[in-house]
């Protein structure tokens, strides 16, 4: 069976992404489970805020290894950037790779993720469908507009004897 490849252009710059091998894939994302799963059932749960679940997050990714992670999620992933006539050629698969094609090109980061994310991964948890295991959907967190108002005492939950 062939790896499935998935390719995305913005601006001047190509994203051509290839499926991670199952193994490969199978432990990167048991990996950042156990790197996001902490954070995002304390805010789910309603146990921290957004700021709390963000350190907790940080604090899993810190000292290098969201970059680790990046090189592991991304090594599968091609960046071509055209400018005038040349083209300039990336795979990013080490750190030094990373920081060649992102270095002025942050905002980039983001596309390669989500389009590296989705070639290895759409069909990775559908399996559970078919042992009978449904996923949860997770609300999607409203993100604060310039007409939203921040939360105030009132929104929170009342503390009892037993809470503080």
């Amino acid at each position: 069976m062939t790896l499935k490849t998935k390719r995305q252009t913005i601006d001047n710059i190509e994203l051509i992404s290839t499926e991670l091998e199952f193994c490969a894939a199978t432990d990167l994302l048991a990996d950042m489970g156990a790197a996001v799963a902490p954070a995002g059932a304390s805010l789910y749960e309603k146990y921290a805020t957004r700021g709390e679940a963000l350190g907790v997050l940080a604090r899993e990714v810190a000292g290098g290894r969201l970059t680790a992670f990046l090189v592991r999620l991304l090594a599968g992933t091609t960046m071509i950037v055209r400018e005038g006539k040349g083209e300039k050629i990336e795979l990013l698969a080490s750190r030094e790779k990373l920081n060649e094609a992102f270095n002025g090109r942050k905002k980039y980061v983001f596309p390669a993720v989500k389009l590296a994310l989705e070639v290895s991964f759409a069909d990775f948890l559908d399996g559970l469908k078919l042992v009978g295991i449904a996923i949860p959907k997770v609300p999607t967190p409203k993100v604060p507009t310039p007409t939203m108002t921040p939360s105030s005492f009132e929104d929170s939950i009342p503390s009892t004897d037993g809470t503080g």
